[in-house]
Order: structure tokens, then sequence, then C-alpha cells
């Protein structure tokens, strides 16, 4: 393997791993009890988002 190849590969190693911690974020435990309750207990949306998705249904025939 040559010496240009092996920095290459090394470097995209490198750089997938740190993509890979940033794309990953973590919740403090308060943090991610709330995260959990607001998707097992959604808020009634307001009648502005309903109406918006009735009006985006109508216009786009979904």
């Amino acid at each position: 393997m040559s010496a240009a190849a092996f920095i290459l590969k090394n470097s995209l190693k490198a750089a997938r791993e740190e993509i890979s911690m940033l794309e990953k974020f973590r919740l403090s435990r308060r943090d991610a009890e709330l995260f959990l309750s607001s998707l097992e207990n959604p808020q009634t949306p307001y009648p502005a988002l309903v109406q918006a998705f009735k009006d985006y249904n109508k216009a786009f025939g979904k």
C-alpha cells in the first residue's frame, strides 16, 4: 500500500468516526424523560396547524 493510499484510508476512517460522533447527542435524564413524555402524551395541535394540514392536503391532493 502506498503512503498516499494509507493516509487516505486512515483519513476517511477518522472523518467517518468524527461525523458519527457529531450526529449523535446525549440528553440528560430529565430531558430524556421530558422528551419521552411528550411522545407518549402529545399536546392537542393548535387549530391553525390543523387548518394548515387541511389546506396542504387540499392543494396537493394528499
